[in-house]
């Protein structure tokens, strides 16, 4: 038997509307709206109101046929008039307007601004309108709904009223503001970010944030780096991290190494943590960066301190290594660990290495071999070629699982004789 839910990705929730609106309104119930308020100083003439509306349309809908519908509707009333579509940004989110009026028998001439703006829902779109009306004498040039001209300031009063502002979002009717806030379906406010070399890139909901050779985050120009590689985008009220390349592999982990995973081409992973640490190998280089997401679906819980004997030796999991071991770790580990923010780094070749932690060749190769064969028979992925063979990439995934696991720390740093930043 197969079952549904509601929300999910197949049946996802109506996006997060926040209205603040003046103390001197009061909310109302008004069919077919998701939710309504009106001044509460009635004195028997039309009442100045706002209502949000959300309906499903299908996901070929342009905003354009949604003004359409609104001239007609204009068009259809004694005086009716249009104003040209204005852009409008609700709390990040590009919205379309436009000014309907006309006149009604017993108010008078009725003016409303309309706002439409479309969020991507799973298999459909969901319209998101937000209306104010004013009539009767609220209507004229100094009443209580007006739009300011583009040369005033958004939050200045141009006579003695204020009015509809493009720029700060918000329709305020009879001297008071209504500032509405549209999020995406299911999660309230994501601030959804990725955090590479020392900048910030935010991720909008409603569009792919591109990560690779020449994406939205330009990762670098190395030809082994799929020009799109990963992306982040909101579906079905979840965020979710995407491998669209087609070789490369991604480990997935979060801060404190509770969780971790092997992203292959073609699959995805919801964001599901307040951070989110990645990291890939692209020819000589491996990459790391961060992806914080300020109200995550779940929280991690604080681990279990590591295992640690009198010889130096370390059990993580199921898995124990000696102390030669964990050295050998953590100098291939070195650059990522004494970088202390998410970049680009090389890994050491095994003479480099060796010499730094004062072995022989022969002596890391063997220890390299038998920390893989540890963690490939304890059913760590990507440390064999086949059957009885290492994988000849060992050191980069060695490196990605000991940090997407917190194997190593830059406490560990001081195996070597590094001091830690301050």
């Amino acid at each position: 038997m197969t079952t549904l839910a509601f929300p999910s990705e197949e049946f996802p929730a109506q996006p997060a509307i926040t209205l603040q609106i003046p103390q001197d309104w009061e909310p109302v119930h008004a069919p077919d709206a998701v939710m309504a308020a009106r001044s509460a100083a009635d004195d028997g003439t039309f009442v100045p109101n706002v209502v949000v509306r959300i309906e499903r349309r299908p996901v070929g809908f342009e905003i354009t046929q949604a003004l359409a519908e609104l001239t007609q509707f204009a068009a259809e009333r004694p005086a009716g008039t249009t104003s040209e579509p204005f852009e409008a940004d609700l709390d990040g989110r590009l919205f379309v307007g436009c000014d309907l009026s006309w006149v009604d028998d017993q108010v008078g001439t009725v003016l409303q601004s309309h706002l439409l703006g479309a969020v991507p829902s799973g298999p459909f779109l969901q319209l998101v309108q937000v209306t104010g009306s004013v009539g009767g004498g609220g209507t004229g040039p100094s009443g209580p709904l007006h739009r300011h001209n583009d040369h005033e300031e958004p939050h200045g009063r141009p006579a003695a009223d204020t009015g509809w502002s493009t720029s700060a979002a918000r329709l305020c009717i009879s001297h008071g503001v209504i500032c509405a806030r549209v999020s995406a379906c299911g999660m309230v406010d994501a601030g959804v970010k990725v955090l590479f070399c020392g900048e910030e890139f935010p991720a909008s909901t409603g569009r792919r944030l591109t990560i690779g050779r020449s994406g939205d985050v330009e990762i670098d120009d190395n030809p082994y780096l799929h020009r799109n590689f990963l992306v982040v985008v909101e579906e079905g009220g979840l965020w979710w991290l995407s491998n669209v390349g087609s070789t490369l592999t991604v480990t997935v982990a979060d801060d404190k190494g509770l969780f971790h995973a092997w992203l292959s081409p073609g699959a995805r992973i919801p964001l599901a943590f307040n951070r989110i640490l990645v990291w890939f190998t692209a020819g000589p280089t491996t990459y790391d960066f961060e992806i914080v997401v300020d109200s995550p679906a779940f929280m991690s819980v604080v681990p279990d301190p590591v295992e640690q004997d009198h010889s130096g030796g370390v059990t993580v999991g199921r898995v124990s290594f000696t102390a030669d071991q964990r050295l050998l770790i953590v100098a291939l580990c070195e650059s990522f660990l004494s970088r202390g923010y998410p970049g680009t780094s090389q890994i050491p070749s095994s003479a480099a290495a060796a010499a730094r932690i004062g072995w022989t060749i022969t002596r890391f190769n063997r220890k390299l071999d038998n920390v893989c064969q540890k963690l490939a028979d304890a059913g760590t992925r990507g440390l064999r070629g086949g059957i009885g063979n290492l994988a000849s990439n060992r050191k980069s995934r060695l490196v990605e699982h000991a940090l997407s696991t917190r194997l190593v720390t830059e406490q560990d740093l001081a195996l070597l004789g590094v001091g830690l930043n301050p």
